[in-house]
């Protein structure tokens, strides 16, 4: 069912889809957590190519968000440059900073997550090229819902770099609630299925993600080669 706006309060709908993804993947034990967080990374790096000419932005996952160790070890011993969000005081639009290692991550202020040092090197949006996007829930059509802070909407608003949201197979839902500011996905990758999510008005399912696809997806983005 394709994702559209539905009636009735917005706000009122995300909230209890919050809830209920929230309720969902509470229930994943820490070992299932790792070992599906495993799986979805392994699906994505058997599609999309890591290389020196490939600026990548993954995040540091908190508890019950799949997570990306393992994505950026891949892409660091292939030349990638890995970039995380860093938060800024007072702004909603992420900063993203280079970082060479998960140890050289710090407790972010006011939230449970971790985030680069302050004097990571910054790097702008419009040089990168994948974005791996966290979420409370997903729709196969490209939909996404977050926390509710609007960072990721607000940041991926303003940058051309392809949108790959990484999700357990819970916290995808056959519709979402939608608002003029929630910036679509361009990929879904769980650990069961990967897939295309069509961009514009009709978001409609494109069809099972494979590297060629992905990478032809990238190209008509703008975006650099994902290859060595």
């Amino acid at each position: 069912m394709a994702t559209r706006p539905m009636a009735g309060n917005v706000s009122s709908a995300k909230a209890a889809l919050r809830r209920a993804s929230g309720a969902r993947r509470r229930a994943l034990e820490h070992e299932a957590v790792m070992r599906l967080g495993g799986e979805v990374q392994k699906r994505l790096a058997a599609l999309l190519s890591f290389g020196p000419r490939i600026t990548l932005a993954l995040y540091a996952a908190s508890e019950r968000e799949v997570p990306t160790r393992a994505l950026f070890e891949a892409a660091r011993a292939s030349g990638s440059r890995c970039v995380l969000p860093r938060l800024v005081e007072g702004a909603r639009v992420l900063s993203f900073r280079e970082i060479e290692s998960f140890d050289a991550l710090v407790p972010a202020p006011h939230f449970r997550i971790l985030e680069p040092k302050a004097d990571a090197p910054e790097v702008a949006l419009g040089d990168i090229d994948v974005f791996l996007v966290p979420g409370v829930a997903f729709s196969l059509d490209g939909g996404r819902l977050g926390r509710g802070g609007g960072h990721y909407d607000a940041t991926l608003a303003l940058a051309r770099g392809l949108r790959v949201a990484l999700a357990f197979e819970c916290s995808v839902v056959n519709e979402l609630p939608l608002e003029p500011t929630d910036v679509p996905m361009d990929a879904l990758v769980t650990e069961e299925r990967a897939v295309i999510c069509r961009r514009g008005p009709e978001r409609s399912r494109l069809g099972a993600a494979d590297p060629v696809a992905l990478e032809a997806l990238l190209a008509e983005l703008g975006a650099k080669p994902a290859k060595p």
